[in-house]
């Protein structure tokens, strides 16, 4: 009950089939993902016929298949004596079962065994001997189907994992089971000893899966017509035309040292054509050359050692392992190139898409600095063509007094084969300079190998660093206005205060003559000056003096502007002579300026002067040496004023 619910359901099923290839589809909503995981067969045919791609369509192709090509070969066995070259009808059922549906693959079988039961019935052996064929060939095709892997095309089956499972499965244990079916069954039929019987069964159907199965591959699933429209297609043609002349010459000469002559066209078209190609080459040097040994035409025939036909069976069936053994490992390693090279040509496409669209100007550099590759964003950055800077070194794009550090980060990125990042100034077209980072690294290499070309970029950060420049700029002039006397221009009591307590409590000299010295300036009857010229003539009094007190005062020392009309000055490392030296220069200084003062005595602007020291480790502090100065310059403005006291060295007991 069972059995004839379903054979009534897949009655129905192939109905709904053959309605739907003949009524165009209606697009009522997304397609079906299981459609377009088809296999190409099933969509090749269906481009041929509709109705082929259907379970009655699949099962009539297998039978129709299977009929001819077993007639065909037994016309083959009747001209070699029993012996059959190759057996290609397993392979020919196996290639479409493979590309065919799943579900469909059991009426694939179904109508490869009517179709060899027909073809032995016809050629006349009985119902026992044409079944048992018949059962040890859908075994065959049964296992290689189970354990050959699923390919729908021979660059599938070119894989190395798939093309080992396929020669494991398919020719080698698949073979081996219906050669022993067929022995055990027909060894009567035989005749000839089990193992050679054996032997011959297994050695033709071998190469039929090897040589028949990828062949037809390459017609169901659509390989064909896509070798027919590739850009290749003149060049396969003219070596599959050159492949059948050649054949043709060497397997009609009466010569077996022409024989071989025939693989280099093999060869030559392995190395140039797809692999789909390189099987329908192998086909018609199968053809041609069968035609001409079965005929006794060539040099097989003549060659001495081949005094039998099952020996020139052998001998073709060598010949063309010899042509596969050569033909496949090219074409496989030709193809491995063609798909590295592809890979390295989109990474470089992908490289050079990513160079020249990104921001950064990339270059790519020999060790010595030459140019060897620039993307197109230099032109906006630099204004220079990239053709121009090619074979240019790059130090020539670098401001002169940036070279040096430039040429000490190539240096490193070969010494250490690490990453270099660099600051520095590059030059426009126009000869201006602008501010860019550049990192450099080696070029892609294989990991311990030297590298001979370096990775280069240049960002602008021309603008991020002006910025950053002129914030430091007004760091330092905020710092130095914090410390600075606006009027006069010398450091203001704040800076004073804190160099001179450093200064004090810091002083270490190995003179024991030298220390700290301080001098307190103060502008005589600056009070008057100011009662009588008013205070814009008093500050630019105030100026005057600063003036002369800085034009005085040593580089290493501090002036400042204490209070008012008064000053000071730190002298580091230094003793009470030479300070007083450098007083009477600034007395001197501003007496030489003569400024205007009527309500002086001396009727110019002069300045009195105090001064006071502290040795290493004389315990004096801060107060002491500042009160010490103050009363030195009084003890100058007592004595008359434009005149300089000195205190000498303090103690700490003062």
């Amino acid at each position: 009950m069972l059995h004839e619910l379903r054979r009534v359901a897949d009655a129905q099923y192939d109905l709904l089939d053959v309605a739907t290839a003949a009524v165009p589809p209606v697009p009522l909503g997304p397609r079906d993902p299981a459609d377009d995981a088809r296999p190409a067969a099933t969509r090749a045919a269906a481009a041929v016929h509709p109705a082929l791609d259907t379970r009655l369509g699949a099962f009539a192709l297998a039978a129709v298949l299977a009929f001819l090509i077993c007639l065909g070969s037994g016309a083959v066995r009747a001209v070699s004596g029993e012996v059959l070259p190759i057996w290609a009808a397993n392979g020919v059922l196996l290639a479409q079962a493979l590309t065919t549906r799943e579900t469909r693959r059991l009426y694939v079988l179904t109508g490869g065994a009517l179709g060899f039961l027909g073809a032995d019935l016809t050629q006349g052996d009985s119902l026992y001997v044409s079944c048992s064929f018949v059962a040890a060939n859908i075994i065959e095709v049964f296992i290689a189907l189970l354990f050959a892997p699923r390919v729908a095309s021979t660059a599938e089956l070119a894989r190395p994992r798939r093309c080992l499972a396929f020669m494991a499965g398919a020719v080698v244990l698949a073979p081996a089971v219906s050669g022993a079916v067929a022995v055990s069954l027909l060894h009567v039929r035989f005749g000839a000893h089990p193992f050679a019987s054996f032997r011959d069964w297994v050695v033709a159907d071998a190469l039929g899966m090897t040589i028949f199965t990828p062949a037809a591959l390459v017609f169901f699933s659509g390989e064909l017509r896509a070798l027919w429209r590739s850009e290749r297609r003149n060049r396969t043609l003219a070596l599959l035309a050159l492949l059948a002349g050649v054949t043709l010459i060497v397997f009609s000469q009466g010569t077996w040292r022409l024989t071989y002559w025939a693989l280099p066209p093999v060869a030559v078209l392995a190395f140039e054509a797809e692999l789909g190609a390189v099987f329908v080459g192998v086909l018609l040097l199968i053809a041609i050359a069968m035609a001409f040994t079965l005929h006794g035409q060539a040099a097989l025939w003549i060659e001495p050692h081949h005094e039998s036909n099952h020996a020139r069976i052998i001998a073709l069936q060598l010949f063309v392992l010899a042509a596969l053994g050569m033909a496949f490992p090219i074409n496989a390693l030709q193809a491995q190139r063609r798909k590295l090279l592809d890979l390295l040509r989109e990474s470089e496409q992908r490289y050079r898409a990513l160079a020249e669209n990104a921001d950064d100007v990339v270059m790519q550099l020999s060790l010595n600095g030459t140019v060897t590759y620039v993307s197109p964003r230099v032109q906006s950055k630099l204004g220079y063509l990239p053709a121009a800077l090619m074979g240019t070194g790059v130090l020539g794009l670098v401001h002169p007094a940036d070279r040096g550090a430039v040429e000490s980060a190539i240096e490193a990125v070969q010494r250490d084969r690490g990453e270099v990042a660099i600051r520095y100034r590059a030059r426009r077209a126009n000869g201006s300079h602008i501010w860019v980072q550049s990192l450099l690294s080696p070029a892609f290499t294989l990991p311990h190998r030297p590298f001979d070309a370096l990775a280069f970029t240049m960002r602008d950060i021309n603008a991020s660093t002006l910025e950053e420049q002129r914030r430091e700029a007004e760091q330092i002039e905020l710092k130095r206005l914090a410390y600075v006397d606006g009027l006069s221009g010398l450091y203001n009591r704040r800076h004073f205060d804190i160099e001179l307590k450093r200064s004090l409590f810091s002083v270490d000299t190995q003179d024991a003559n030298a220390g700290i010295v301080l001098l307190l300036v103060d502008i005589d009857e600056f009070k008057a000056y100011n009662d009588a010229y008013g205070h814009q003539a008093g500050d630019d009094c105030l100026r005057a003096v600063a003036s002369a007190i800085a034009a005085a005062v040593p580089q290493a020392g501090i002036a400042a502007r204490y209070g008012g009309e008064e000053f000071a000055i730190i002298l580091g490392d230094s003793d009470p002579n030479d300070a007083v030296e450098i007083a009477e220069r600034i007395r001197c200084g501003v007496e030489l300026q003569r400024i205007p003062h009527a309500a002086s005595s001396r009727q110019t602007v002069t300045v009195s002067v105090g001064v006071a020291a502290a040795r290493s480790g004389a315990d004096v502090t801060v107060r002491m040496l500042v009160g010490a100065a103050d009363a030195a310059l009084y003890r100058a403005k007592r004595l008359g004023r434009n005149r300089i006291a000195s205190q000498g060295w303090l103690t700490a007991e003062l």
